[in-house]
């Protein structure tokens, strides 16, 4: 029987077949252990702790990491038809209760709550956040619109740096004015601002220079503004009248007062929200009201209308990324109403070809 030797050369051969295999699987663990490590590292959530205004990307976040768990930011728009009231509209649109909070705060100051149309429209843009792909959290309106047969109204949400929150209009303003426009809590409003209105005691059509809200006896009535009691007693018809004048320009009237409050007198400084007097039914009138005036230099005119001056407005090292969140979310909010009006198109296109 014969036996091939091995050779000096073959033994050779086998070794390095031997190293680079040990070679090759080192490299194939090396890759393996980096990919878990690049799989397991794109698994971790990203949890932004510090807001930056609506979409600032030039402000720092700070981040922090959870394993297994995997956060994702979403654009939402709603749009509804307004055909009683906002809330109602808001409802109809799918909002939830807190984002409906967020909506009427937004609104709060607005004047044109008082002059919605049936048929106006509410568009409402906003973020919604997912966990594992599961809805988790709302979000925050960032744009609101209520569009109207004669004007349109738009609200922008801007958080800064240190997490103050503030709304304003799409000129920097605050939504929030320097004064309060409603000084009570209300059931109804009785009568409205009018240069012809039928008196309802005298039975004559004469001008009806403020608001009369329906309120139960006792309702506590509040300064709209900082500023000094002009006048505080009884004056003809309107019964127990206090007169606070806030600046040179404005200067409101609560009439048919029951009693002023404790330390209610001329001269005296008040605040903004305090406590003036309380409803009652002094002086000629049918029920329990508060009329409601306000003057500006010396004219009446509209309380629920008035354009008072705004309270801020956006600080000027905030300016600059707020006028670009601000046209971006409604340029985002025009792609979006674009996309609903031709999706509602279509339906009622097939609507008409099934009949």
């Amino acid at each position: 029987m014969n036996h091939t030797k091995r050779t000096p050369n073959r033994r050779l051969h086998y070794l390095l077949i031997a190293i680079a295999t040990l070679i090759i699987g080192a490299i194939i663990s090396y890759f393996f252990k980096n990919l878990t490590q690049a799989i397991a590292q794109k698994n971790r959530l990203i949890v932004i702790s510090k807001s930056t205004g609506l979409a600032n990307k030039s402000t720092k976040n700070k981040i922090t990491t959870k394993p297994t768990e995997q956060i994702t930011e979403a654009m939402r728009f709603r749009t509804g038809i307004i055909y009683r009231n906002l809330q109602q509209a808001a409802i109809n649109a799918g909002l939830t209760e807190k984002m409906i909070l967020q909506l009427n705060k937004m609104f709060a100051h607005s004047p044109i709550t008082h002059h919605i149309q049936p048929g106006d429209r509410l568009e409402v843009l906003y973020h919604e956040y997912f966990l594992n792909d599961h809805r988790n959290h709302p979000g925050h309106i960032v744009a609101a619109e209520i569009i109207g047969k004669n004007k349109d109204y738009k609200v922008v949400r801007f958080t800064t740096p240190h997490d103050k929150i503030s709304y304003y209009k799409t000129n920097g303003q605050s939504t929030k004015p320097k004064f309060n426009r409603i000084p009570l809590h209300y059931v109804r409003i009785g009568s409205y601002f009018s240069l012809h209105r039928m008196d309802p005691i005298l039975h004559k059509v004469r001008p009806h220079l403020g608001v009369d809200f329906d309120a139960p006896m006792g309702t506590p009535i509040h300064s709209i503004g900082n500023g000094i009691v002009v006048f505080c007693g009884q004056m003809r018809g309107y019964g127990n009248v206090i007169i606070v004048r806030y600046n040179n320009t404005y200067k409101s009237l609560y009439a048919h007062l029951r009693q002023f409050a404790n330390h209610m007198k001329d001269d005296e400084h008040v605040k903004k929200g305090e406590v003036l007097g309380y409803v009652g039914m002094t002086g000629w009138t049918t029920g329990p009201h508060l009329h409601y005036g306000v003057y500006k230099n010396g004219v009446a005119v509209n309380p629920l209308t008035v354009q008072f001056p705004s309270s801020a407005s956006i600080p000027e090292k905030y300016r600059h990324a707020f006028f670009n969140d601000e046209d971006h979310w409604f340029d985002e909010m025009q792609l979006f109403a674009s996309a609903d009006h031709i999706t509602q198109k279509k339906k009622n296109e097939h609507k008409i070809a099934k009949r």
